[in-house]
């Protein structure tokens, strides 16, 4: 797992007195910021999905549920042989 950046901002906001995130707390509440970054901490990273341009996006693996030959039959609606 990667460490936050040094540079990321944390922002914690109170909805009920705040609900236009006018007022970041984080400042005024380190321990609650502490114990959200130790629950971020558990979770991998985002990857972003990068797709060449000229090139199909990935599809699926397993079984679908859509159209195609590998999609699951339903034995009660499906009609198709």
């Amino acid at each position: 797992m990667l460490a936050p950046s040094k540079t990321a901002v944390f922002e914690l906001y109170d909805h009920a007195e705040a609900p236009d995130e006018t007022k970041n707390l984080a400042s005024e509440r380190p321990a609650i910021v502490a114990e959200l970054k130790k629950l971020l901490a558990t979770h991998p990273e985002a990857k972003p999905q990068i797709i060449a341009k000229g090139q199909a996006a990935a599809k699926p693996k397993g079984k679908t549920k859509g159209k195609g030959k590998n999609r699951e039959r339903n034995p009660q609606t499906d009609t198709t042989k």
